[in-house]
């Protein structure tokens, strides 16, 4: 029935209607162009606090003369619309604030019409506030894009500088693909080594530039490259002139993010390197000659006292054995038994002092023992690893020949071990290509630039070319050459030489002469014994590397070796024999005071220990300039019946230098460990800490004097949170260190991990720590290389909460509107259907009891929206602050809201009862807990089809996890829940069922306000197995503290 036909059938029953409508509703009358205010229902006094009675019969323009908008409606009403729905803003003067309101009109004929007037400014509030938070996940999203631009941006500054190092780069710099065609080159350094353009190489094989003979092996190294993620090789790529240039390639693989292998190749040339190497292998060939036509045996061994070298010659003609026999052999093997202990006395007195000398028998391959003198001398290889050199020479004939033989026997020994003899080499034109200068300058007058390149012809005595042909002639037959002869002097004298030249190929395949000249002039009057005596020496002495100079103690030249004449500048032989020592300026004045200890330890020890010299640059007169280095040793012998003076020089030029340049790479290597900015330290190979440069101090907050000389693991265990160390823990970390220095191996070698540590003061940080081994002579050596990325870590947390924070507030404020929308939605949709069932009972006057239950159903309606309204509004606050507790008495709040739920159900039976231990409980919890009870009891009875809705609330104490809790439980014999849906309930947006069916977000709530009491709820069976008979809703809430 419409309102127009209420009004003329039964104007109280419209009257009676309009009253139970929550939404004020005025109704105007239109006289004379103009609405007069004729009546209003209950909702529109409540609205104007009751002055609206005095307002009847007001004038519409005098009563909304405040809000235009109002009167803009009711005129559209009366001239062209008879309903009008709209919007509008509206200022209640009353309350003193602007309102939105929802404007309604019904236009009755004749002259009525019915304003509407429906308060939707909490509405529109909860929606302005969905904006904005909408707004503010806009801006956190455009603040997130503008992050990502600039981190973008950051890399693509960090590719251009990198790429702007690589094409600067001395070293090719090549990226390849799976079909090694290159893919990337830096050009400057391709045309600088190779002489190609880029686009010469770009999508070419890279195998193309490779030398045939090559490319096995660097498909190897590939190979193994692959297995491995990196490798390098030693390889020659072809020039774009057409020669081969010789380079290291060292590759490393990586995958791309699509998936594809990629190879990073870097070429170093290294064809002077090669060239260096080359001569090097030229002239220790040269060496082993040498060596191998020595007449002693010369040992190399290791510090097991294994030998690994001997010369073959020599070893089978002194003890018979052949070269396999011995290496490998522990020396001692082969020694006399007797002579063992004084042997190893001897070595490990070597050992200390770096050099020794003794006489011991060693065994013949017969079986029978000759006597020898071993000398020997100790050295660290380019390893580190100790070695010895060892000369044995035959001394079994000089132990059984008479004193006087004896005695010039071992004139003539030493003289034969401190050889000065003439070296050199000729071609098959017998023209010189090497000499030793100073022994050439010091025989025979000539300086090197006399001699190279020339022949050697032209120093013969004519009367002995002849003799020299002839024996030439037959150097294959015989393979060595031994003759005496003429050579000329300088000076034009003729001098006697002992010559012995033997043939050897180069790697070239060209024929050699070494030429081994001695000057035997004084020999030839020498009696034929002390000659054959002589020449069994002959040949160390001729070969000996050293400067050996026999002086007597007036500080006179009795004799020295040819080698000495290298280091000497236009002397000759006989222009030194008789000079003062002094003279030749070998050991500066400089160094006089050092020059007389040698002189006290050879008159009280016999010998003195080694000295290093530095050359006095200016004083030089007779000295070679390269000498700028030597070490002197010197040792009393007695020849005859004079005391003589032997000193053996070594030239230690080159060594010191290299030491030089050792010293100042150390010394570049040190800055740059102090100066790093990283943290670096390093251990030696016990695990004690050597090395803790600035950047670590920073880092761990340690200084370098406070953990220098300290265990590694020390160090690792102070940087553990102070919370995590144990006994336990250092044991483990203890255990972890001393397995990898037994092993050398650990997973976690040159891997990067992140560690969060504790400094020194406290403070915690986290870093990046990088740990390496380095392997050494001695074993293995650890370092760690740490980076503090504390500030990195706390910027990367901050943005994960923001992105955290703004998600969150976005799935809220999503909730709420999902939450609120379709609740409301339902609550109007039982209001709309109630209203218009009230409209079609009120033409029936039998159907006022309908009327009622309708208008009962739409109060209900009203409740449960003002409780939906109070329950978003409770949460929101729950989850945006956090709430404030407080000692609460349980057992007066909770008969405050029982006596609350009891009137507000009085037409309802209803029977609540508590059974409670004590009359007084506190709680840590707050005023929100009113609704926690309100939500439960009125669940309870909602949800309940018996005719008595019985509660009973338990309450006690209980104990859970070692916490005191409050335990409450709300029984009833409601229509109860069922298992799938128990845990669910609580949670929000889930999907209702008919138990949950019209509750709003109550149990939401209870669930969000128990959480934050740090409290638990759930629900169970009533009758456990059988939830029709009911629910049983049991919440832990923490109690107070007795302390509190």
């Amino acid at each position: 029935m419409s309102l127009a036909k209420m009004l003329i059938k039964s104007p109280k029953k419209l009257k009676s209607f309009l009253n139970t409508i929550p939404i004020p509703i005025y109704a105007w009358q239109i006289l004379r162009n103009n609405l007069f205010l004729i009546d209003y229902n209950s909702a529109a006094y409540v609205e104007t606090k009751g002055e609206i009675k005095n307002n009847l019969g007001s004038i519409a323009s005098e009563f909304y003369k405040d809000n235009i908008d109002i009167l803009d409606v009711l005129k559209e009403c009366t001239d062209k619309s008879p309903s009008i729905s709209k919007e509008i803003k509206y200022f209640c003067s009353i309350s003193n604030e602007v309102k939105s309101l929802l404007i309604k009109t019904d236009f009755i004929p004749p002259d009525l019409v019915f304003v509407y007037k429906e308060d939707i400014t909490r509405k529109r509030h909860l929606e302005d506030q969905l904006k904005e938070s909408q707004g503010m996940l806009r801006d956190a999203n455009k603040k997130l894009r503008q992050r990502v631009e600039e981190k973008t941006k950051k890399l693509k500054e960090s590719e251009r500088q990198y790429r702007l190092i690589s094409e600067n780069a001395n070293d090719i710099l090549i990226m390849v693909n799976e079909t090694y065609e290159t893919e990337y080159v830096n050009e400057q350094a391709l045309k600088n080594l190779l002489g190609y353009s880029k686009e010469e190489v770009i999508g070419h094989s890279g195998l193309e530039f490779i030398h045939p003979d090559d490319i096995k092996t660097a498909l190897l190294s590939v190979k193994k490259g692959i297995e491995k993620g990196q490798g390098v090789t030693e390889i020659r790529y072809r020039h774009k002139e057409g020669y081969y240039v010789w380079m290291e390639a060292t590759g490393k693989t990586f995958t791309e993010e699509m998936g594809e292998l990629k190879g990073i190749v870097v070429l170093r040339d290294i064809t002077k390197r090669r060239s260096i190497e080359l001569e090097l292998k030229n002239s220790e060939e040269k060496y082993r000659l040498i060596s191998e036509n020595a007449n002693d045996i010369l040992l190399l061994t290791n510090e097991k006292y294994e030998i690994e070298y001997v010369n073959s010659q020599a070893l089978q003609k002194l003890l018979g054995y052949s070269e396999k026999e011995v290496i490998g052999r522990f020396g001692l093997d082969f020694i006399h038994p007797d002579d063992v202990e004084k042997t190893i006395h001897s070595l490990k007195k070597g050992i200390e002092e770096g050099q020794g000398l003794i006489e011991i028998r060693a065994r013949h391959k017969k079986g029978h023992f000759i006597w020898i003198e071993a000398t020997g001398k100790t050295f660290n290889d380019d390893m580190g690893v100790l070695k010895g050199t060892i000369v044995l020479r035959d001394i079994t004939e000089r132990k059984s020949i008479g004193l006087a033989l004896k005695e010039s026997e071992e004139k003539y020994r030493l003289i034969t071990e401190n050889t000065h003899d003439l070296i050199g080499v000729v071609n098959q034109k017998f023209k010189y290509e090497y000499i030793n200068k100073k022994p050439h300058l010091n025989i025979l007058g000539y300086k090197s630039n006399d001699l190279i390149g020339k022949s050697a012809w032209r120093l013969i005595h004519p009367d002995d070319i002849s003799n020299f042909i002839t024996v030439l002639k037959d150097k294959e037959k015989y393979n060595e050459i031994i003759l005496d002869f003429r050579i000329k002097h300088k000076n034009g004298d003729w001098i006697w030489i002992r010559f012995k030249g033997s043939m050897f190929k180069t790697e070239n395949n060209e024929e050699k002469i070494l030429l081994v000249s001695r000057d035997i002039t004084t020999r030839k009057k020498a009696e034929l014994k002390l000659m054959e005596s002589e020449e069994k020496y002959r040949h160390l002495f001729e070969k000996s590397p050293y400067m050996i100079i026999l002086i007597n103690e007036k500080g006179d030249i009795i004799d020295f070796n040819q080698n000495t004449l290298k280091y000497l500048i236009d002397i000759s032989k006989n222009d030194l024999i008789g000079r003062n020592f002094l003279d030749l300026n070998f050991i500066p004045l400089m160094h006089m005071k050092k020059l007389k200890n040698i002189y006290k330890d050879l008159f009280r020890k016999g010998f003195s220990e080694p000295f290093e010299f530095q050359m006095d640059i200016l004083n030089k007169n007779l000295i070679d300039p390269n000498l700028k280095w030597i070490e002197v040793q010197t040792a009393m012998v007695k020849v005859g019946d004079a005391n003589l003076i032997q000193m053996i020089i070594q030239d230690i030029s080159e060594r010191k230098s290299w030491e030089e340049k050792i010293r100042e790479s150390e010394e570049k290597f040190r800055k740059f460990f102090e100066e790093s900015q990283d943290g670096v330290i390093l251990t030696d190979e016990n695990g004690i800490i050597i090395k803790w440069n600035k950047g670590q101090e920073r880092i761990f907050g340690i200084k370098k004097t406070d953990i220098i000389g300290h265990p590694i693991c020390d160090a690792f265990f102070m940087q553990i949170p102070e919370e995590q160390k144990t006994a336990e823990t250092y044991e483990l970390l203890q255990s972890t260190i001393e397995n990898f220095f037994k092993t050398e191996k650990a997973p976690w070698l040159n891997k990067l991990e992140e560690v969060d540590i504790q400094k020194a003061d406290g403070t915690y940080q986290c870093i990046q720590q990088l740990p390496f081994s380095i392997k050494t002579s001695k074993g293995c050596m650890l370092g760690s290389i740490n980076r503090d990325i504390t500030e990195d870590k706390i910027a990367e947390q901050k943005l994960l909460e923001s992105e955290e924070k703004y998600h969150a507030a976005y799935d809220q404020a999503d909730f709420y509107k999902n939450l609120f929308t379709h609740d409301i939605s339902n609550i109007l949709f039982v209001i709309n259907g109630s209203s218009q069932l009230c409209s079609i009972f009120l033409e029936d006057p039998e159907k006022a009891k309908e009327v009622k239950v309708n208008l009962n159903r739409i109060r209900d309606q009203v409740v449960r929206a003002k409780l939906l309204i109070k329950n978003v509004r409770r949460m929101s606050e729950i989850n945006t602050n956090n709430p404030l507790l407080k000692s609460i008495d349980i057992c007066k709040l909770l008969t405050k809201c029982i006596k609350y739920i009891n009137e507000s159900y009085e037409e309802k039976s209803v029977e609540i009862s508590v059974t409670s231990s004590s009359k007084q409980f506190f709680v840590q919890a707050n005023d929100l807990i009113l609704d926690i009870f309100e939500n439960l009891l009125i669940n309870a009875i909602k949800h309940n089809q018996n005719s008595i809705k019985k509660i009973i609330i338990n309450v006690a104490k209980e104990e859970k996890d070692g916490v005191q809790f409050l335990k409450m439980e709300f029984i009833d014999n409601g229509i109860g829940i069922t298992d799938e849906r128990k845990e669910i309930i609580f949670q929000k947006g889930h999907k209702k069922d008919e138990y949950t069916k019209g509750m709003g977000i109550g149990l939401t709530l209870v669930k969000i306000i128990i959480d934050s009491y740090n409290g638990f709820i759930w629900v169970e069976d009533k009758v456990s197995g059988d939830h029709s008979k009911g629910s049983n809703f049991i919440i832990l809430i923490p109690l107070v503290s007795l302390e509190n």
